[in-house]
């Protein structure tokens, strides 16, 4: 079976004044087609943004849809000895 694989990068651009209202009509039709089950094949659907947004994510977060990666840690980005075992501390006595 195909999976249909929708990628929206660049929402943020779709919030200008122009966009704004067109855009959400046709990302709230996506994130439809992704949330069916009954599509004859599997829907994915990822929007991505550099920059936060507000109108759209208003839209799809009613869904619980939006999964913030701003806190994850960067590849490029080590933790140091103490911080890891903080970490560690914090989730055992938490």
């Amino acid at each position: 079976m195909a999976t249909l694989c929708c990628i929206v990068d660049g929402m943020v651009l779709l919030e200008q004044d122009d966009y704004a209202v067109e855009a959400i009509a046709v990302l709230l039709n996506l994130v439809s087609l992704g949330s069916n089950g009954d599509m004859g094949a599997p829907v994915k659907v990822l929007f991505t943004t550099t920059n936060t947004t507000m109108d759209i994510r208003g839209a799809v977060d009613e869904e619980g849809l939006v999964l913030n990666v701003g806190t994850l840690t960067r590849p490029w980005s080590t933790s140091s000895e103490a911080g890891i075992i903080r970490e560690l501390d914090a989730s055992v006595l938490g």
